[in-house]
Parts: C-alpha cells; structure tokens; sequence
C-alpha cells in the first residue's frame, strides 16, 4: 500500500476524534463584544486554497491579565497556523503568524494594548489612545488630535503655531528694550515715549484663526 493512502487513511480515523494543527490565511479581521477575531480558509501545504473556513478564530495575547492584554492583529491575507482547543475542530485558535522568505507578509494591521478600560492603537502612521468609552487620543506625523471617537481638529498645527507665537515674542522683546531705555522727561509730554515705540506699532500682529483646538478657534 502507498504511504501517502495509508498515512491519510490514518488521518482520516485520528481526526473524527482530533483536529490536527491547518495552515490558512486570513480573510477578515474584526471585533465582537469586545474580542478580537480573523476568519481564515485553510490553505494546503503548496498554498492551494482549500473550501474550508474558519470563522472566529480567536488571537492569543502576546502578554496579558484578566482585564486586557497585547494583541497584534494579522492583516488579511497573512498565512497563519490555526490550533484547535483539545484537538476539538470547534474551538480555533491562532498558534503562530507565518512569513515566508519567498513572500514577505505585509506590516499587522494593528497593534493593540488593553489594560480595563484603557486602550492602546499603533498602527501605521498612527498612534491611537482611547480611554473608556468616549475619551480618546490620537497622535499622527502632522497632528494631535484629542475627543472621542469622532475625529476633532489637531490641538496644534506645528509651524503656523510656532510663526505666530514668535511674532508675540519679538513684539514683547522690542517693548521691554523701549521701557528699559526709556528716560521720562515731563518737558516733552510723551514724545520721547511715543517716538521709541514707533517701530513696537508697525510690527504684524499674530493670526491664530486657522490655528484650532477642541475649544474653538483662538483669535
């Protein structure tokens, strides 16, 4: 008898009772009632796709506690193992994220950190922070952004933030040098005052109406 037949006729019998370790890749990723899941279809050895889908399977925590854990999400399309509780083909685990030095997978979606109520995003380009229910805070490479879920105008916008306040700062600057220098005479009735602050009243005055933060506009 063939090796294969029989190692599969072996397989066959052993699985009625044990779920061998299956290769698939992921389809969906997504949350539910606060768990983190993927759908995946099995895979075979040569990467074939199989019909079999595996919905739910659960992500293990890379560190953790009983009120929350690190959790990486695989994106869709990455090559997993999926394990079986007990060998039991209705309880799907991930085991282990594959890479392959023929096809190097794509970044993980995500980043994920929960301690209770507290929860930590990276992902690409972005940092999210959220805080129950509603607070949350949210860190990109040109802005910061704090409110709930909805999006909210950045807090600062870097450069026009800095230009204007420096207009403040020269403004003050020359005003401080004018009454440090400043002799009073009562014969001229303020002229020599008036005269040293001439070049304090030309200065531009700063703008800050396109400079927003989750109170309103500062102008």
């Amino acid at each position: 008898m063939d090796n294969n037949i029989l190692y599969n006729a072996i397989r066959n019998i052993i699985e009625k009772f044990y779920k061998f370790p299956i290769s698939a890749k992921v389809i969906k990723n997504y949350t539910e009632n606060g768990k983190y899941y993927i759908d995946c279809q099995e895979v075979g050895l040569d990467n074939s796709v199989i019909k079999n889908i595996y919905p739910k399977v659960r992500i293990p925590k890379i560190w953790g506690s009983t009120t929350g854990g690190v959790f990486c999400n695989p994106s869709v399309g990455t090559e997993v193992i999926i394990g079986f509780r007990n060998g039991n083909k209705n309880f799907p685990y991930i085991q282990n994220v594959m890479g392959s030095e023929f096809d190097t997978e794509r970044a993980e979606n995500e980043l994920i950190i929960i301690q209770n109520q507290t929860v930590l995003k990276v992902k690409d380009q972005k940092v999210v922070i959220k805080i129950g229910e509603t607070s949350s805070f949210e860190i990109t490479n040109n802005s910061i952004k704090l409110g709930g879920d909805e999006a909210v105008e950045p807090i600062l916008k870097g450069n026009k933030t800095k230009i204007e306040l420096e207009k403040i700062k020269l403004a003050l600057d020359i005003l401080q040098k004018t009454f440090i220098s400043w002799t009073p005479s009562p014969q001229d009735g303020g002229a020599a005052l008036k005269g040293a602050i001439t070049g304090f009243t030309s200065l531009p005055l700063p703008n800050f109406s396109e400079i927003n933060s989750t109170y309103g506009s500062v102008k």
